[in-house]
């Protein structure tokens, strides 16, 4: 049985409980190379300060017997750089939005039907991130009967013959695509494309 990890930091609802620690991975880029950082409970930036900073010069490190001593200072692209780079790329990574009302499934789908209500979510306030947690929604299901078959034709006690047909998604079922996920986006909640169509493919071999 799956465990609810949902945790409440004011008013805005996480996932989880596991947050990074803050300036240890500047806005997530370097911790996205390793996982998706949307699984997380939240990305904790950088200290972002109004104009951008350097930090101290090098050299910044210094090897003791006890260990390493580090003094970078507070380097940093400013808030310019933060909001034009930074946010929108969290933004890419599956920030949320804020939910506003009943993400009800209406459940329709193909342009011009919502499989989610659009007016139950909003674009968050500015500088804020939304308060959606994974799983408000769910897509369609994926449904998919696959057969394969195969018979032996014998030549000789050694040789012989295997003729194989595959299909899948025998039955051209079609798998939906998920609801578009852009707030800012007309299309927003619809869904406009499939995947997954019937293939066949047949095989002959010859042992020996």
């Amino acid at each position: 049985m799956a465990t609810d990890l949902r945790t409440r930091l004011g008013h805005v609802e996480l996932p989880n409980p596991v947050l990074t620690a803050s300036g240890c991975a500047g806005s997530g880029r370097e911790l996205a190379q390793f996982f998706d950082v949307s699984k997380i409970g939240a990305v904790v930036t950088k200290s972002v300060m109004l104009a951008p900073r350097a930090g101290r010069p090098t050299p910044r490190m210094a090897e003791t017997p006890s260990g390493m001593l580090n003094s970078i200072g507070l380097q940093g692209p400013g808030i310019d750089a933060f909001l034009q780079r930074d946010l929108p790329w969290l933004l890419s990574r599956g920030a949320r939005a804020d939910v506003v009302g009943t993400p009800h499934n209406s459940q329709v789908v193909g342009l011009g039907n919502h499989w989610l209500d659009p007016t139950a979510f909003a674009q968050p306030k500015q500088f804020t991130f939304g308060n959606e947690g994974p799983g408000a929604v769910r897509g369609p299901g994926l449904k998919r009967f696959d057969l394969s078959v195969g018979k032996k034709f014998p030549i000789t006690e050694r040789k012989y013959f295997e003729f194989r047909a595959e299909a899948f998604n025998l039955t051209n079922t079609p798998a939906f695509n998920g609801p578009g996920r852009n707030i800012n986006s007309a299309t927003f909640g619809e869904i406009s494309g499939t995947q997954g169509e019937r293939n066949t493919q047949l095989a002959l071999k010859f042992f020996f």
